[in-house]
């Protein structure tokens, strides 16, 4: 949440602060428009929410691979929590979207912001088990 506000303060700082081309002719700063902002935080949570797949898949087939009663359980336990994950976040960021609704960007961009801090997270959070899972199994 905390990065979500940061960006925030960093969006409205520069609509307040941007310095115009009179101000100043050694710094070029190209301020962008709503539909380039929007598109970037549209193409990076496409790209948070593939790098979770991606992660997701290595450590479901790393369990699989394994083949052993902890594994499966494992894999089961993390099957669940990742639904469960998906709907929290999905809920989470509904509550973001919902109270950004009067923003000049609109709601759903602060969702889309919400959906890529919270799959960063998860695929951190993946990571890790997939690191302390190899530690276990020896892999």
């Amino acid at each position: 949440m905390t990065k979500l506000l940061n960006l925030i303060s960093s969006f409205a700082f520069l609509l307040i602060f941007n310095p115009g081309k009179a101000q100043s002719d050694t710094v070029v700063i190209h301020s962008k428009s709503s539909i380039e902002m929007r598109a970037d935080i549209e193409k990076e949570l496409t790209e948070s929410k593939l790098e979770l797949e991606k992660t997701y898949k290595e450590t479901v087939e790393f369990l699989d691979s394994v083949e052993t009663s902890d594994a499966d359980n494992y894999k089961a336990y993390l099957v669940q929590s990742q639904n469960g994950w998906t709907k929290y976040c999905e809920g989470k960021c509904k509550i973001t979207e919902y109270q950004s609704r009067g923003g000049a960007q609109g709601g759903y961009a602060f969702y889309n912001i919400c959906m890529t801090e919270s799959n960063k997270e998860r695929t951190t959070e993946l990571k890790n088990l997939l690191t302390e899972w190899k530690a276990e199994f020896d892999n």
